[in-house]
């Protein structure tokens, strides 16, 4: 018998917002994109990338409270915050629902010089370039320091945590994902969808562009699904945006018209 496991099934928005103040959690949205994944069958262990203070991970567990939760933070300001939430988040089977790793994640093992900016959430192992601090002229992008932080890369990890397979890898690293995606290596033939955020224009040095992070991704087998949220600079040029691909699916005609038909959309034209 299969149950019912998104919370968005079960109640309505203000009862799922009701339940967030009451357990003194993050009330942001993740949009309608995570609706199209289907939790109901397959793995259960989810890879937040980019975890930060752990909105994602609350979220996704509200939708999916059977969900295991792997948060990947470097930021050592920010890391405490997100295994407090972590810690909130409390536990499934004598499990942790939400794991909180202090590591930053890339193509290899080693480690990086991650900069952390006064906008901890724009901190990034790349430099940030003008087009990300004039499309949101009112961030305090102001560089504070650089730390070097241990890296490892998700094939490394999910071996080490004995992780098989993963319902879900997002990655949201600020220009990173691409390096991010390498170091999956194999393991990425088992995961079964991957929601990363794509620029359009260079905001950090040396970041690919939307266009090669999504090659990259139908290479190795995804077809696109939705890419919505789309950030636009006061005239309305796109700077970013979260894409969601899956494993397999979806005729090659599809796919070859989904990225310019959905652009449209997403900026309203």
């Amino acid at each position: 018998m299969t149950f019912p496991c998104e919370l968005n099934r079960l109640f309505p928005r203000s009862w799922r917002w009701a339940v967030k103040r009451l357990l003194k959690l993050p009330t942001g949205q993740l949009g309608h994109q995570i609706d199209e994944v289907d939790f109901r069958h397959g793995s259960r262990v989810i890879l937040d990338v980019g975890a930060n203070r752990g909105y994602f991970a609350t979220n996704i567990l509200l939708k999916n409270p059977l969900a295991e939760v792997h948060c990947f933070e470097p930021n050592p300001d920010v890391f405490p915050l997100l295994a407090k939430q972590c810690q909130l988040l409390g536990s499934e089977g004598g499990r942790p629902r939400a794991l909180a790793v202090p590591l930053a994640v890339g193509a290899e093992v080693g480690t990086a010089e991650l900069q952390v900016l006064a906008f901890d959430a724009a901190s990034s192992l790349l430099a940030i370039t003008n087009h990300a601090t004039s499309g949101w002229s009112g961030v305090d992008f102001t560089l504070r320091r650089t730390t070097t932080v241990e890296m490892t890369t998700i094939e490394r990890y999910a071996s080490s945590a004995s992780i098989s397979s993963a319902k879900l890898l997002k990655c949201d690293v600020q220009g990173f994902e691409l390096e991010v995606l390498k170091g999956c290596g194999a393991f990425l033939d088992q995961v079964e969808y991957v929601f990363t955020e794509v620029q359009f224009v260079p905001l950090y040095e040396s970041a690919p562009l939307w266009d090669e992070l999504l090659k990259f991704l139908f290479d190795r087998g995804f077809a696109p699904l939705s890419m919505a949220q789309f950030c636009l600079t006061g005239v309305g040029k796109a700077l970013q945006a979260p894409a969601l691909g899956r494993r397999g699916g979806g005729a090659p005609a599809r796919r070859a018209g989904w990225v310019g038909r959905r652009m449209v959309e997403g900026c309203g034209y």
